[in-house]
């Protein structure tokens, strides 16, 4: 097999960042370079699994203002130009965008040079960047079919999201150990975004004098930014308390929170939630009410109607309606096993092979 030259570009956040590195990562036996900013979790991310990285300047333009558009529109200029002169140089076969402010211009200079390009879109409701770009681009990779009809001019696959392999392959006993968790006691798993979320995290601390004794384990990602707040105000609650409790800012390893949880509390962004179907999880999703679009709270729906989730609106978010929640499911085992194995129904199998399978597609040749 040829050795191929391949870009894979998106960012800002760990929704657009890890489905690409995925990608990345599967195609290890070819030259493949990541584009993004340095401003992103993607120089970081990349960093850390050593795949090759191009910085180049982009800025958003959704949600600012008329001064900071024009900025952004410039920004995106440069970065158009950025990515057309190292494609001249580089050479990709095909290039893959996952989303982001960041992938726009790298998948327009694709365009301009008329290199094969594929945008992965992780939502129900497809996001700016991929409305724009559908009728431009080779093709469009959807992970639910009910985005076609927003995209009524792209040429669309559903493939599903890839998330990293390692999800779903371990035992709760597995993830209980890595964690320092008694496998013998239900474990709720609560998580915001990639950067925390502040809602949730303030309702869980809220909530926690009320469950001091239960017989339960929470593991608790913070997010960075809380963790320090959320670690002394959780001290002054559980002193001596029954309820095993976890905080952490961040797990790179989370294949082990996974498993380790019987019912997960978190955010409805698109790669958390597949993360949550390919895992076979219960779960209660808080949709972040401030995305673009109100696209979490789409995304979160589509799960709730096919009996894999519970939505819980943030208007409604409480210490109470949380442990209520979170009670009804924790004390009813066989209603968390029909839900998990609904979820894990849901995804469309084996995301990451028919990526592939589209590249192979749009380049001509095995990958």
């Amino acid at each position: 097999m040829k050795s191929l030259n391949i870009v894979v570009t998106g960012g800002g956040t760990g929704g657009h960042v890890y489905p690409g590195l995925v990608v990345a990562q599967a195609l290890k036996l070819h030259r493949v370079v990541y584009v993004g900013s340095k401003r992103g979790l993607e120089k970081k991310v990349t960093e850390t699994y050593n795949i090759p990285f191009r910085a180049i300047i982009s800025r958003p333009l959704v949600g600012q203002g008329i001064l900071k558009k024009v900025i952004g529109l410039l920004f995106m200029g440069i970065g158009f130009l950025q990515s057309f002169w190292f494609f001249l140089w580089f050479r990709p076969r095909v290039v893959l965008g996952t989303g982001g402010y960041v992938s726009s211009p790298v998948l327009l200079a694709a365009v301009a040079l008329r290199i094969p390009s594929l945008l992965l879109e992780q939502n129900v409701l497809p996001g700016r960047t991929t409305r724009l770009l559908s009728r431009f681009v080779s093709r469009v990779l959807v992970s639910f079919g009910e985005s076609k009809r927003f995209l009524p001019r792209a040429e669309i696959r559903v493939t599903g999201n890839p998330v990293r392999q390692e999800i779903g392959g371990m035992s709760k006993e597995e993830g209980c150990k890595k964690l320092g968790l008694s496998s013998e006691i239900p474990v709720i798993g609560v998580m915001g975004a990639s950067q925390g979320a502040r809602a949730i995290n303030q309702a869980l601390l809220q909530a926690l004098p009320r469950m001091r004794d239960k017989a339960w384990q929470i593991v608790h990602l913070t997010g960075q930014t809380h963790y320090a707040m959320v670690l002394e105000e959780s001290k002054k609650s559980l002193s001596g308390a029954i309820l095993r409790y976890l905080p952490l800012p961040f797990l790179e390893e989370m294949a082990f929170f996974y498993a380790a949880s019987d019912l997960i509390v978190a955010r409805a962004g698109a790669t958390s939630m597949a993360e949550i179907m390919l895992a076979g999880k219960p779960s209660i999703l808080i949709p972040y009410p401030h995305a673009a679009d109100n696209h979490q709270e789409m995304n979160a729906r589509w799960l709730e109607e096919r009996g894999g989730s519970i939505l819980l609106l943030e208007t409604a978010l409480s210490a109470g309606s949380l442990i209520q929640e979170v009670e009804r499911l924790i004390t009813n085992p066989a209603k968390r096993i029909e839900m998990g194995e609904t979820a894990k129904k849901a995804a469309p199998p084996n995301p990451l092979q028919s990526i592939l399978a589209n590249i192979e597609d749009v380049v001509g040749v095995p990958v």
